[in-house]
């Protein structure tokens, strides 16, 4: 099976610097031997162009977005390019940097599909606007923009086709704003927040959650993790790190159920910052998943 890979090496969802380092990192830490190692043909290794910004600067374009404009053209060039892998090749691996980019990810893969779900594992919903945002970080915002929600720009990025909030899945969320509530409940977005997982159990979240993407009749599946979603004790290089997460089993549970219905063509792995890390935890358990990334795809797909 083939499989591309597009490194996104971005910053600017937010003030805090380091996240770029991310995809490199991961090339260091035996990337590409690992994906050989589980049989996987690379057909593309792409990187997407990050233009260069001044944080003194960061609110010139639009005062309630943070480079409003690096965002926006860095967007579209990935929309394009995960257009282009995902209509040609069964799986596309996009590498971050900073979530922002789940904005390109999502209008990139939808173009190719007839009804697409999100699952988006991570300790925040990234589903704000700029009117609901207290932060005005666009990395918590590519969910509503993906919606048709918020900045006009941003939501006619690329192409016609809109996500419909109801085939998203947020798990794992625990650091939530009341404007996101607000949008998660007005919109049917299917949030399974960390209260709600401890109260119902793990198991029968994702058994409901694949329940419900049944039900919905969706087709192809963009899985969007960023390493957050795992404890804070367990990621100090990351960005926004969040206890109360999951640890390294439940996260591979998640991401192994949800590649088993043999519908993700597209996966995010996002948010490591070497910069801040601790002896490379954090990178380690970056590979990790990856690591379970490439394993459920060669259980349940034809690798040949």
């Amino acid at each position: 099976m083939k499989i591309n890979v597009i490194k996104v090496p971005v910053m600017y969802g937010s003030s805090k610097s380091g996240v770029e380092y991310g995809p490199r990192k991961i090339e260091e830490m035996g990337l590409y031997e690992l994906i050989k190692k589980y049989g996987f043909e690379i057909n593309h290794i792409n990187e997407i162009y990050i233009p260069i910004a001044s944080e003194i600067n960061k609110l010139d374009k639009n005062e309630l977005i943070k480079y409003h404009d690096e965002n926006l053209l860095i967007n579209k060039n990935l929309a394009k390019t995960v257009d282009e892998c995902t209509k040609n090749t069964p799986i596309t691996l996009i590498l971050g940097g900073d979530h922002v980019l789940g904005l390109g990810s999502i209008m990139g893969s939808i173009q190719n599909s007839e009804n697409l779900g999100v699952f988006w594992i991570d300790a925040h919903c990234d589903i704000n606007t700029e009117h609901t945002s207290f932060t005005k970080n666009a990395h918590g915002m590519p969910l509503a923009f993906a919606c048709g929600l918020g900045d006009s720009e941003f939501t006619k990025i690329y192409k016609e086709k809109k996500l419909n909030p109801e085939n998203i899945f947020i798990v794992g969320a625990r650091d939530i704003d009341s404007g996101e509530y607000e949008i998660c409940d007005k919109y049917r977005v299917n949030l399974f927040d960390m209260p709600k997982i401890h109260e119902k159990g793990l198991e029968n979240i994702i058994k409901t959650a694949l329940t419900e993407l049944e039900n919905k009749k969706i087709d192809k599946i963009h899985l969007s993790i960023d390493v957050d979603a795992l404890d804070k004790k367990y990621v100090p290089g990351t960005g926004t790190p969040v206890e109360d997460g999951f640890n390294i089993e439940q996260l591979k549970y998640i991401i192994k159920n949800i590649i088993a219905t043999g519908k993700v063509y597209s996966i995010d792995v996002v948010e490591l910052n070497p910069r801040i890390d601790n002896n490379n935890q954090t990178a380690y358990y970056t590979m990790e998943i990856i690591t379970c990334i490439l394993e459920s795809l060669k259980e349940y797909n034809d690798v040949t």
